[in-house]
């Protein structure tokens, strides 16, 4: 990547430099918007890749292993459970926004809205109230 990126960032020649532009190759907005993207890709992965790093340094491998089995059975347990019901969601918001001009699937919309939520936040106390006294 680097013998690519090379000629473009460090070499002032004027062959490399589109015609017309006083710039250089890529424009100061490109460049802007580059290192915003860069910056939220960093992010990404310090967020995601941040608790295996912080397992690694603060906990031996026992503990390790105890919180990558539980990590791992508590999402398939959730994605049996909500990948349903996000898929019905998606369908039926879909097909909905296909057709705005009708007042009463705007209605309906928010009356599933407010029942999936229910649903969702229901099953999601029932883990935070009885999952501790089980675990």
């Amino acid at each position: 990547l680097g013998w690519i990126a090379w000629p473009f960032l460090w070499q002032k020649d004027s062959t490399w430099k589109p015609a017309g532009t006083k710039e250089g190759f890529v424009s100061k907005h490109h460049q802007t918007l580059f290192w915003e993207f860069a910056g939220m890709v960093m992010l990404k992965l310090g967020l995601t890749e941040g608790e295996k790093i912080l397992l690694m340094v603060l906990f031996n491998a026992q503990q390790w292993g105890v919180f990558g089995l539980v990590s791992n059975l508590g999402s398939i347990v959730l994605r049996l459970l909500f990948a349903p019901i996000e898929e019905i969601a998606y369908s039926v918001f879909s097909a909905a926004s296909l057709d705005p001009e009708k007042p009463d699937s705007r209605k309906a919309q928010v009356s599933l809205l407010r029942a999936l939520l229910l649903l969702q936040g229901g099953v999601g106390w029932l883990g935070l109230c009885f999952g501790p006294s089980f675990a």
